[in-house]
């Protein structure tokens, strides 16, 4: 018999409705929520939506979500399909900050897919930390933007320290994306990462 972390893996080969559908069973007969949720995406790609399918699915958010539900359903960037996180994290804002620290402590921390962080020199390291307070098993792709301001320093943003951690709290990052507002001589020295030498990273772009 699969266990989770078998379909978990499957649906990192393959992220297919067949797939998803296996998954979402068992998830319902561990009790787990996000087997529902799983389960109403499905019905709704299939056979559309309808406004019982779109009151229970925004139910079932806000138990995953809870006190970050307010905050995540409320932004159109973010979205939660399939039981799995689009997220973005913004990191200028101290209020979006606390809702994404109990985004990472509630039961979808774990199923974030794509993670984009954005925000200036200080505001990035706040945005990383945060996402480092667990780790991200099922994370394929991250795209931080640095709003680039002039600075004569030209040690990288995210420590050495900081930056081993996230590669060894992703074992399935795939890509890795670091875009900048402005592309001025001096805000341009100064890198977002020393390197990003991950293993299973195929995609890398460190502008």
């Amino acid at each position: 018999m699969q266990t989770r972390l078998d379909l978990e893996a499957a649906l990192d080969d393959d992220f297919s409705h067949q797939n998803l559908a296996i998954y979402a069973d068992l998830l319902q007969t561990e009790g787990d929520p996000r087997g529902e949720l799983i389960a109403i995406d499905l019905r709704i790609a299939g056979l559309g939506p309808s406004d019982a399918l779109r009151a229970r699915r925004r139910e079932l958010l806000a138990e995953l979500l809870g006190v970050a539900a307010e905050q995540f359903l409320r932004d159109d960037q973010n979205a939660f399909q399939f039981g799995f996180g689009d997220v973005r994290i913004d990191a200028v804002s101290g209020i979006r900050l606390t809702a994404e620290r109990d985004l990472m402590e509630s039961p979808l921390g774990p199923y974030l897919r794509h993670v984009k962080i954005r925000g200036g020199e200080k505001h990035l390291t706040t945005g990383i930390a945060t996402l480092l307070k667990r780790s991200h098993p099922r994370l394929r792709s991250l795209h931080i933007h640095y709003d680039t301001s002039a600075s004569r320093r030209s040690d990288p943003i995210v420590s050495s320290a900081q930056t081993w951690r996230l590669i060894e709290a992703t074992p399935v990052l795939e890509r890795v994306r670091v875009t900048r507002s402005t592309t001025t001589a001096e805000a341009a020295r100064r890198p977002v990462f020393p390197s990003f030498d991950h293993p299973n990273v195929r995609d890398l772009e460190l502008s």
